[in-house]
């Protein structure tokens, strides 16, 4: 089974050969890519994350989120049924004209075991946004007569300064996983795969009155595993990302490579685990993401950082986005390494 999955990772590559601001580090952030992972693999999770982005260019595009999830039972066998639950709130900052976008979502998931290796998540989500804009902020080529006269009539059909919205979508997920064979053995896999759509006819996306327009349907489809080096110290966690949005298409490949500093003590658990997880990716035609992750039993702290390889890095010189994360999550994720929590 484990090989048959890896060669699958290889030919989501070769298929796989947006229009809307999101985090470069797809899997810090699950419930945005896919409501099927809500409160998959935790009983208990909190995480914020930042984004600033083309500061070197322009007024800085300046992202922050803050999300919740959790099971809704505890104590379960493992091949049992369980629902779980999140929200999440995000605040989107972008150019000189303060185009800002508050967003808040609930997640609803059903996870169900498909056998003693696997399960099936399927996840809802709807939400409520609210998006404005400067106009004063705004300058138009009609204003320039010699020089730029704000006075002047721009003529541009902007009629309102902020509008409100809705949006639903939903995602399905399966897990698979493999124990290791022993503690400390280090041989465990897992492996997931998801396919998600957002902004199901709902989502309004327009400064005009009167307009039908509206945000066009995001598809996302997603894999990652965890592939743990047997004897030794260190777990490899591939990951491929590709998402569509009317004409706009966003593919992002690469790996993390965590590497245990430190095990835990297993019996009266005052030394802690700690781990380090460097990683890099490719945004294909756009950026190269680089990122360092620093475990402490239930704590994450993240950092990554975009090298802009479009035709905007002759004006960026390279410099894209920098992200910061913070997680906390129950049970400690180092606890578990010995039983697959797919």
């Amino acid at each position: 089974m484990k090989s048959t999955i890896v060669l699958f990772f290889i030919l989501i590559v070769m298929i796989s050969t947006s229009q809307e601001l999101t985090y470069s580090r797809k899997m810090l952030t699950p419930m945005m890519i896919n409501p099927g992972m809500t409160g998959a693999d935790v009983d208990i999770r909190a995480s914020i994350h930042h984004r600033n982005q083309w500061s070197s260019v322009v007024q800085p595009y300046q992202s922050s989120h803050f999300s919740f999830d959790s099971r809704l039972s505890r104590n379960l066998r493992r091949n049992e049924a369980f629902l779980s639950a999140g929200a999440l709130f995000f605040n989107d900052r972008a150019g000189s004209a303060r185009l800002n976008t508050n967003k808040g979502q609930l997640f609803l998931a059903g996870n169900v075991s498909t056998s003693s290796n696997s399960r099936l998540s399927l996840g809802i989500t709807g939400g409520f946004g609210q998006r404005s804009i400067d106009q004063s902020q705004l300058s138009w080529g009609n204003q320039y007569d010699g020089s730029y006269d704000p006075t002047i009539n721009s003529n541009e059909d902007i009629y309102v300064s902020q509008f409100s919205y809705f949006d639903v979508g939903s995602g399905l997920v399966w897990s698979y996983g493999e124990d290791s064979r022993y503690i400390g053995a280090n041989d465990e896999f897992r492996f997931k795969i998801g396919y998600s759509i957002y902004h199901l006819g709902l989502q309004k996306n327009s400064f005009r009155i009167e307009s039908g327009y509206s945000t066009g349907l995001r598809q996302v489809v997603f894999s990652t595993a965890e592939i743990g080096i047997g004897q030794t110290h260190l777990t490899i966690i591939p990951e491929i990302y590709f998402s569509r949005q009317q004409k706009f298409n966003e593919i992002i490949i690469g790996s993390s490579f965590r590497y245990l500093l430190q095990e835990g003590s297993k019996v009266t658990g005052f030394i802690k685990e700690m781990a380090i997880t460097p990683s890099v990716s490719y945004r294909i035609g756009d950026a190269l993401i680089t990122a360092m992750d620093i475990q402490y039993a239930q704590y994450t702290f993240g950092l990554g950082y975009d090298i802009n390889t479009s035709s905007l890095s002759q004006a960026s010189r390279g410099r894209g986005a920098i992200e910061f994360h913070f997680r906390f999550q129950m049970p400690n994720p180092f606890a578990w390494k010995a039983r697959a929590r797919i």
